[in-house]
């Protein structure tokens, strides 16, 4: 009876440990992928600040702007007219070092600008960039929601 006991205690404190030690990672967040790997894909243009202010709802049409990213090339696609039609495609080559995000034309690497990747995850990219007009500088924030 003492030996059915202690095999009882003993399958009783192995399944207990076996219960709380498995941890419940239910967040779907897999840190272990780069910025290159989380940005392929497709994304569409859902919001724009300058100089840290909204700048208001995009229009339908911007709405429906779509970037693809590919691991090498991205191709832009822009709408516009009533109804949104498509307007244009380009494509243009792209890297990533780091949080810095760099395009270049497919025919001329000297021809190139960059942005900052201030937020990559599974769902949403976020980029800042400058635009100088007349010697004015304006801060942009970007934001795409990942549409696959």
């Amino acid at each position: 009876m003492k030996q059915v006991k202690k095999i009882t205690r003993i399958f009783l404190v192995l399944t207990l440990g076996l219960i709380f030690s498995c941890d419940s990672d239910d967040d779907n967040t897999d840190t272990s992928l780069t910025n290159a790997e989380l940005i392929i894909g497709s994304w569409t243009w859902t919001a724009q600040s300058e100089n840290a202010l909204d700048s208001g709802p995009l229009s339908e049409c911007e709405l429906l702007e779509t970037f693809i990213y590919d691991g090498m090339q991205v191709e832009q696609i822009d709408y516009s007219g009533s109804p949104c039609t498509q307007a244009f495609t380009s494509t243009e080559n792209y890297s990533i070092d780091g949080n810095i995000l760099t395009f270049s034309d497919i025919n001329d690497a000297t021809d190139f600008y960059s942005e900052e990747i201030i937020e990559l995850n599974a769902t949403t990219l976020k980029l800042r960039y400058e635009e100088t007009f007349n010697s004015e500088t304006s801060i942009y924030i970007d934001t795409y929601t990942k549409a696959n």
